[in-house]
């Protein structure tokens, strides 16, 4: 599948499009973060050539042989979907899926996969699982009547005013995340690869603020899994705003060995309990008092807070009192400034 894909899709025509196919183990963690029972249902929105889905199938298949469940291969299948604009992707998604157990397959054999683009759906069904490594484009690549389309589609899905009509640069990855979450049932968690710029620009502060609800978590891990392609991301773990925790977990992975254990991942973030050591930090922030005008990307990289005791340093002058207007820098790939502007 590997050389298929590779033959089909040139990657910097994919990556001129915005596509990133998700990594095994990123995967695997968005699947054990958001499948807790083996009958759980699953969406991507967004499948690409379908590792998140092949990943759910793998973890529904463990809980069902250690629960000795016995779920046949088309059982697990029947709730596995997934959702994509390139007819080619989706194939090879389904021969992914299928693929998981030849043996068991037969006439009766299907999946759960449309050839659709996700914003000229109005479907409001609902998931236990929602898994998305969405596309990322820059608003300037992005056009208006398209962007007009994909507004009013999530708008009648949820009854009410996006927040992305307030931003003025939104990526495109910000359409799918209100959407995508709009599809989290009440008892379900969704877990998304997002770009990490949006933690530290201004036109992040709208996301952040929608996502501070459902927010359980998130993950930063070293760049090197995307290599090749300049952008820094991080897994965002959420649940339904009905059953979300009072706290937000930072957590920052430093060695990469700690990410193939997703159960002690797991056990890191629900403990809520501030860490740092060598290996990771975590830093646990409570929702009441968090503000999305801040920046985010410090509880990563400052877990110690040690920026805000050089601020409040006796004979400092603040940069509001020397300049009237102060702005941010261009934002580079890793959310920082092209130009040095001490706010920043």
């Amino acid at each position: 599948v590997s050389l298929i894909t590779s033959d089909i899709y040139n990657k910097k025509e994919m990556h001129a499009t915005g596509k990133i196919m998700s990594d095994e183990i990123l995967s695997d963690i968005l699947a054990g973060f958001t499948i807790s029972e083996s009958n759980n249902s699953v969406i991507d929105p967004c499948c690409g050539d379908g590792n998140l889905l092949v990943s759910a199938y793998k973890r529904k298949k463990e809980i069902s042989e250690s629960n000795n469940e016995n779920i046949k291969h088309n059982e697990l299948l029947d709730a596995i979907h997934g959702i994509e604009k390139d007819p080619n992707l989706i194939q090879l998604t389904a021969f992914k899926l299928i693929g998981q157990d030849l043996e068991n397959v037969n006439s009766e054999t299907r999946t759960k996969l449309i050839t659709s683009d996700l914003f000229q759906s109005y479907s409001i069904e609902k998931y236990d699982s929602v898994v998305m490594n969405p596309p990322y484009l820059r608003n300037e690549d992005l056009l208006t009547n398209e962007k007009e389309d994909w507004l009013n589609n999530i708008e009648k899905i949820k009854n009410s005013k996006s927040f992305i009509r307030n931003i003025s640069q939104p990526n495109l990855y910000y359409f799918f995340v209100e959407r995508a979450t709009e599809m989290i049932n009440e008892k379900g968690s969704a877990a998304y690869i997002l770009m990490s710029k949006f933690l530290n620009n201004q036109d992040g502060t709208l996301l952040k603020e929608y996502l501070v609800p459902y927010l359980d978590a998130l993950i930063h891990y070293p760049p090197s899994f995307f290599k090749g392609f300049a952008v820094t991301t991080d897994i965002f773990i959420l649940k339904h705003k009905t059953r979300a925790t009072e706290k937000i977990s930072f957590l920052n992975i430093k060695n990469t060995e700690i990410l193939r254990d997703v159960n002690n991942l797991k056990k890191i973030i629900s403990r809520k309990i501030d860490v740092l050591e060598n290996d990771y930090s975590v830093v646990n922030i409570d929702k009441q008092i968090i503000n999305p005008n801040d920046n985010w990307r410090l509880y990563l990289i400052d877990p110690s807070n040690k920026f805000d005791k050089f601020i409040s340093t006796e004979g400092l002058t603040t940069i509001e009192s020397l300049f009237p207007d102060i702005k941010r820098g261009k934002a580079g790939n890793s959310g920082g400034s092209s130009n040095l502007f001490p706010k920043s």
